[in-house]
């Protein structure tokens, strides 16, 4: 209390060599004891390390007397001065570590933060505008908004992952979304495939299947499925190399032999250039339009001059001379057996004839 150097109010207990000090009719908080007082009693003083209560106070070492019971005592306060001066002594101890005469070199400037670079040194970095809008968001739902990000919640029913495979539905939506493969063994862009969609602003839409990389034509397009603005739906396989630059593709039965495949060669078109097809394959004696693949060879081409090549025995329709269809309903250059006659029969368009321009 104000001008008092002690309090003594009350009877005070402790056990020899012990730190808790019970009182009985005490008020040590009312009476602003604190840590740093001194309590003494038979002679004997030790210094106060907390006040619990008014009846309770913790000392900073164990009792140096014999237990005490219900004795006289007193709190002797500590002056204001020895506490201020403590105290200064603690804050000199903690300024003396160059924490704050190196954030005194710091120079200050607008949108700038300091930092720790390592002990007693500190760097300072940008600190934008948009950085503080994000800290100040209250929790991680809030901070996603200012992000434009989305949670976990936000991809429940779209994107789901159980170990390494994804079995949830993965929802690529955006102005010509697309999705990147790309397999990191491949020496430059050539190993990285697309798969993007686009719209064509009138009712057509298409997927594409393309490469990123140089090496398959003008357009870079393998494989596309589109709808037209008509609503007509169109498949196509553009673009490809001649198979001495691209490694194989073969489709497998349940025995692992090889089956057959139809392949495109040395086109070097867009996705879109239909017309550029036919006038190429049209153009140029030779050119292959689709292969056959089986067991690793080839098994049947058609050229671009209209000619096919087989490297197996060809089927034809077989029909009785009563039951074959017209020569015109069949079209000029119809070949069919005639069971009737066991030869081979053609159309001109309007009659048939066998091999050797016999009438049949």
């Amino acid at each position: 209390m104000a001008g008092e150097t002690y309090y003594a109010t009350g009877t005070a207990s402790v056990g020899a060599g012990s730190t808790a000090v019970t009182g009985a009719g005490t008020s040590f908080v009312a009476n602003g004891v604190q840590a740093g007082d001194y309590f003494a009693a038979n002679g004997l003083a030790m210094r106060i390390a907390s006040v619990n209560s008014n009846t309770s106070i913790t000392l900073a070492a164990g009792w140096p007397g014999a237990a005490l019971a219900a004795v006289n005592y007193e709190i002797r306060y500590t002056p204001s001065s020895s506490r201020v001066t403590a105290a200064l002594n603690t804050l000199i101890a903690l300024l003396g570590n160059g924490i704050v005469q190196a954030l005194a070199g710091v120079a200050a400037a607008a949108d700038r933060l300091p930092y720790f670079t390592g002990a007693g040194t500190f760097g300072v970095t940008t600190f934008t505008n948009f950085a503080r809008t994000l800290l100040d968001d209250a929790d991680a739902a809030t901070a996603r908004t200012t992000l434009g990000a989305v949670g976990a919640t936000d991809l429940a029913g779209k994107v789901a992952k159980t170990g390494d495979t994804m079995t949830g539905n993965l929802l690529v939506q955006n102005s010509s979304p697309s999705i990147s493969v790309y397999d990191t063994d491949a020496p430059d862009a050539n190993g990285r495939w697309n798969i993007n969609a686009s719209y064509d602003g009138s009712g057509g839409n298409q997927l594409n299947v393309q490469t990123s990389g140089a090496g398959f034509g003008t357009g870079g397009v393998g494989f596309l499925v589109a709808k037209d603005s008509g609503g007509t739906l169109r498949v196509g396989l553009t673009g490809f190399l001649p198979t001495t630059a691209i490694a194989e593709a073969r489709g497998n039965n349940a025995s692992g032999v090889n089956g057959p495949i139809l392949r495109g060669e040395a086109l070097n078109l867009s996705a879109s250039a239909y017309a550029a097809v036919e006038a190429k394959a049209g153009a140029t004696t030779g050119q292959r339009l689709f292969a056959g693949v089986a067991g690793g060879s080839e098994v049947f081409r058609v050229m671009g001059d209209g000619s096919a090549v087989f490297t197996g025995p060809v089927t034809v329709g077989v029909y009785t001379t009563a039951a074959r269809p017209s020569a015109s309903a069949a079209g000029n250059g119809a070949i069919i057996r005639n069971a009737t006659t066991g030869k081979l029969n053609q159309s001109n368009g309007t009659a048939w004839f066998d091999a050797v321009g016999v009438a049949a």
